[in-house]
């Protein structure tokens, strides 16, 4: 793109280059005379027809020069157009259109960091769909792809707009929730994931949720993430479709 654009400045200043050297060339030897001469000494050669055709070549090389740079304009949107949307795939979950882990890691970093000589609390909830395998392996991979994006379209419904959902891997999901006022506040979202998760398919499922909470000895992302994933394990062994935190 940087170079498109170098392009266009280079072939533009080119030309006023080659504009202004024939305009100061001219001057300097006395082109309008000597055509005056020229003219006089060929009357017999139709010199208005040459004007004509140097004026006509003046404009279609204007013309050229207002087409190329349309063009290379254009290549331009492209290369943007398709610079953002390799930036989207990057960043972006392509089934459930969710922020992913590559995405959501720094994020998350840099969310913690800004709290850290605060007495905000932001929580982590790690979300796992129970016996999603046997879901697969039963009904089809694209019975268990529509049961992602739906489930991913219940995170979203439920938390904030300040909070951030991502798809970390397969049927996992971490959600960041930020400034939560107590444990009660990110539990009660965690309950009302598993209940409204719960009607999203014909198909009965339910889910395990691991919750962490930011604290002086929890001060990073991947801690963070850590602690939320073994209390989801915590909550399968508990009997599935509920969550747990550690220390409750």
């Amino acid at each position: 793109m940087v170079n498109l654009n170098k392009q266009i400045y280079r072939e533009i200043g080119a030309l006023l280059f080659v504009g202004v050297v024939s305009f100061l060339l001219a001057g300097h030897f006395d082109a309008l005379e000597l055509f005056v001469e020229f003219s006089q000494d060929h009357e017999d050669w139709e010199l208005d027809e040459i004007l004509v055709t140097a004026v006509s070549l003046v404009f279609v090389l204007s013309l050229l020069l207002f087409n190329r740079t349309r063009q290379l304009k254009d290549e331009i949107k492209r290369r943007k157009l398709y610079e953002s949307e390799m930036a989207l795939l990057a960043s972006t979950d392509p089934l459930t259109k969710l922020s992913n882990r590559r995405d959501f890691l720094p994020k998350l970093e840099r969310s913690i960091s800004s709290i850290a000589n605060s007495d905000e609390v932001h929580a982590v909830l790690f979300v796992d769909i129970d016996d999603f395998k046997q879901i697969n392996d039963i009904h089809g991979h694209s019975v268990g792809d529509e049961l992602l994006v739906n489930i991913s379209k219940v995170l979203v419904e439920v938390v904030r707009k300040s909070d951030l959902v991502s798809r970390f891997a397969g049927d996992e999901f971490v959600i960041h929730l930020s400034g939560v006022q107590s444990r009660d506040e990110a539990a009660l979202v965690a309950q009302k994931i598993i209940d409204r998760a719960a009607a999203v398919h014909e198909i009965s499922i339910s889910l395990s949720i691991g919750i962490s909470f930011t604290s002086e000895n929890n001060m990073s992302a991947e801690s963070l993430i850590s602690e939320a994933d073994r209390a989801m394990y915590v909550a399968k062994e508990r009997g599935k479709n509920g969550y747990y935190f550690m220390g409750q």
